[in-house]
């Protein structure tokens, strides 16, 4: 872009002037030429208008060209003037340039001179103008620009800026000592400072450091140095030219972060509770030492990775799942979760959070990651779910103490009162007999309460064998079937009505064993495991459907019952096993089926879950079971 330079040409002869405006603005079309016949004039039109450049005559007769200038640096003091003369000598240069001219041009024959003119009024204002724009541009920097001498203490040849709110002295104070600025390091930085500047200008060619000054009242102020070297050398040494910007409040806030990223990462990494925070795509971005201890694994195995990367897909897919909740939901949530941990199962109780801002990403509207704290509950699950358990078992065994107990006194009840009848002391004996076994019983029944047993005595069983004869007991729709999945051999040759370990009408499942696999028989009490199989091949009949097709077959550390039906309602998945909760409709389901499996799995010390099937039905896996050869 061309912008326009307007031009006052002054002159005690206007015919000459007349003829140099036309001229100058021929040879460059920038230039607007206005003209005054002398200096009073000329002074005149500067204080009414606006010029980028004055042109002026040396030999006039109000007063020569010098003290024109003279006069007009009085009030515009860097506007460019040219003097352009006829009466040219050494003198008039000399006087020219002390008193501030711009350029000086001798007056000569012919038009090309008028050319010579219109570039240096040119090259006049472009640099006046250039060095008015680096002017504001150090005038609004926050520091401070410099050149100085490759030389002991860098001397300076000189500054520029804000040097009194920076260092604590003045232009002229800092210009008037060469090694002010060097002596103004701090002691503590100023070996840093001269040995790291040399080693980046000898390897680079410029230097970037950050270092502390003391201002001339002795406060420190943090300050960032940047520079470079000068391509050409001077008779003198090279030159090096930079910046020096304060950065105290920066330092400031660095200083301040830090420390509370170390108060934070105190508290993240000593405290028990695993906590953590991933983005919106689930991939870690923390993970604390509690966290990352509960996994097994170092910080770098952690961040950066996501759930499906570090644990089993159902464990996985169920935190992945509760993140989402957060993030879709834009409140915190709290969700009981299974974590596999050494090879054991261990239950938190983890509070999710939405997080909006993580330093790299944010968002006002929608979160951007989640942050959750975890607390280890599994013991306390496990005695709850105990105390619920000896509860469900006590008032079972209450009914059991009733009936038990009932017969041997109505016993007593019914001799004492033949006795009565009679005078027969042998009804009194016989009497006292019986009291004395409703002692005994009495102390075996405590010992049951104390203990809560709900199996007796344990031997040697067939899985496949009780299966079937538990889903035989249950008189299934002739359209309903049963696989058993164990091998051929789980019905051992002790077994007196051995048959095949496959209902008829039964294909062998491709899942979790094939048919020529031997597992099949564990130490229990039978008939509480028959209990067990009728209540779960009960469940699949009553919920499946009259068509339904179960499955019974081998885990690795134990087996399953799944159907091909609808499934379990995920509103009572995490309570199926409680009393009172059922997948049928409260007025017509109990509950009660389940919570005898979940009290017989628990008396042999075995685990009970609900999953899906494989055809999407339901599926109970009875885990933690020692099988027997």
């Amino acid at each position: 872009m061309n912008r326009q330079i307007r031009v006052l040409h002054v002159d005690d002869d206007p015919d000459f002037t007349s003829l140099a405006a036309t001229l100058l603005q021929r040879a460059d079309e920038r230039l607007t030429v206005e003209t005054a016949d002398g200096p009073g004039e000329g002074l005149s039109a500067l204080e009414e208008g606006s010029y980028h450049c004055v042109v002026s005559d040396y030999d006039m007769p109000e007063r020569d060209g010098i003290e024109f200038l003279e006069a007009v640096r009085e009030s515009h003091e860097r506007l460019p003037f040219v003097l352009f003369t006829g009466k040219g000598s050494e003198a008039v240069a000399s006087e020219a340039i002390s008193a501030g001219v711009t350029d000086y041009l001798q007056k000569e024959t012919g038009t090309d001179q008028f050319t010579v003119l219109a570039n240096r009024i040119v090259n006049a204002v472009e640099r006046d103008r250039a060095q008015r724009q680096l002017d504001v541009l150090i005038e609004n920097l926050p520091g401070i620009v410099y050149q100085h001498r490759d030389e002991a203490e860098w001397p300076l040849t000189l500054i520029r800026g804000n040097c009194e709110e920076l260092m604590g002295y003045t232009e002229e104070e800092l210009q008037s000592d060469v090694h002010l600025a060097e002596r103004a390091i701090h002691p503590e930085d100023r070996a840093y400072h001269n040995e790291t500047l040399r080693e980046e200008l000898e390897e680079h060619g410029s230097y970037e450091l950050t270092y502390r000054v003391l201002r001339e009242d002795g406060d420190p102020r943090w300050v960032f140095d940047s520079g470079q070297r000068h391509d050409a050398p001077f008779s003198d040494g090279h030159l090096f030219s930079g910046i020096l910007i304060d950065v105290d409040e920066m330092k400031q806030y660095e200083r301040e972060l830090e420390t509370t990223r170390q108060r934070l990462e105190a508290i993240l990494q000593n405290t028990t509770m695993p906590m953590f925070l991933k983005d919106a795509d689930g991939a870690y971005v923390l993970a604390n030492s509690a966290y990352r201890d509960l996994l097994g694994r170092a910080e770098g195995a952690v961040v950066g990775r996501t759930d499906a990367d570090l644990h089993p897909p159902r464990t996985a897919a169920t935190l992945e799942r509760h993140d989402r909740a957060v993030l879709d939901g834009e409140e915190p949530v709290e969700r009981e979760e299974r974590i596999p941990v050494d090879g054991d199962e261990r239950v938190f109780l983890t509070t999710r959070v939405p997080v909006y801002d993580i330093g790299t990403v944010a968002d006002e509207t929608e979160p951007v990651a989640v942050f959750g704290v975890g607390r280890d509950v599994t013991e306390r699950v496990r005695r709850e779910r105990q105390l619920r358990r000896q509860d469900d078992r006590l008032d079972d065994l209450a009914g059991v103490l009733s009936h038990d107990l009932q017969t041997p006194v109505e016993a007593v009840r019914s001799r004492l009162e033949l006795a009565l009848e009679t005078g027969d002391l042998d009804h009194v004996e016989t009497a006292l007999q019986r009291l004395d076994r409703i002692g005994d019983l009495g102390e075996e029944l405590a010992t049951v309460l104390r203990e809560g047993q709900i199996v007796s005595e344990t031997e040697r069983v067939s899985l496949a064998r009780v299966a079937r004869e538990a889903w035989t007991t249950l008189d299934p729709p002739h359209a309903a079937s049963l696989q058993i999945l164990f091998g051929e051999q789980a019905d051992s040759a002790d077994d007196n009505d051995a048959t095949t370990a496959r209902a008829e009408g039964g294909t062998t499942d491709t899942g979790e064993k094939n048919s020529t696999e031997t597992m099949g028989h564990v130490d229990a009490d039978r008939d509480a495991v028959w209990r067990l199989f009728q209540n779960l091949l009960d469940n699949a009949l009553t919920h499946a459907g009259p068509e339904v097709t179960v499955t019974v077959g081998p885990l690795t550390d134990g087996f399953y019952v799944g159907d091909d039906g609808p499934g379990v309602d995920p509103a009572v998945r995490d309570s199926l096993f409680e009393p009172g909760v059922s997948q049928q409709d409260a007025a017509t389901g109990h509950g009660m089926g389940l919570v005898s499996v979940d009290q017989i799995a628990t008396a042999h010390g075995w685990s009970v879950d609900v999953a899906a099937s494989a055809d999407g039905g339901a599926r109970f896996e009875i885990t933690d079971v020692d099988t027997v050869e």
